[in-house]
């Protein structure tokens, strides 16, 4: 396991969960992944890729600790986390959806 992917699995629940809201509108999990190892693997293997040449800015949102996903001056992805006691990501929420992407604040859409 590499250095990155050892940090994550460090922090996550055992029980975590991951969920995708695309709006049915761009490519998307359609399930919800429960479990370290499925969501480490879905990590590894789709989103390192998809995410290959995007820029990651940490932010918090509505409420929890994430990132916004930047490719090609635009927003392609929010991620945000709920945590535990332990400080242990229980639930992933990665949203996709064009629709809720545009109604985020100018200066997280990168027009301010």
């Amino acid at each position: 396991m590499g250095g990155d992917a050892a940090a994550l699995a460090a922090v996550l629940s055992a029980d975590i969960q991951l969920a995708v809201d695309s709006g049915g509108k761009v490519p998307a999990l359609l399930e919800v992944l429960q479990g370290k190892e499925r969501v480490l693997d879905f990590v590894a293997r789709a989103l390192r890729g998809y995410w290959a040449g995007a820029r990651l800015e940490a932010t918090p949102l509505n409420g929890l600790r994430g990132f916004v996903v930047r490719e090609n001056g635009g927003i392609i992805a929010t991620v945000s986390f709920a945590f535990d006691e332990h400080d242990r990501a229980t639930r992933v929420f990665i949203v996709r959806n064009p629709e809720k992407l545009a109604g985020l604040p100018a200066s997280r859409a990168g027009t301010a």
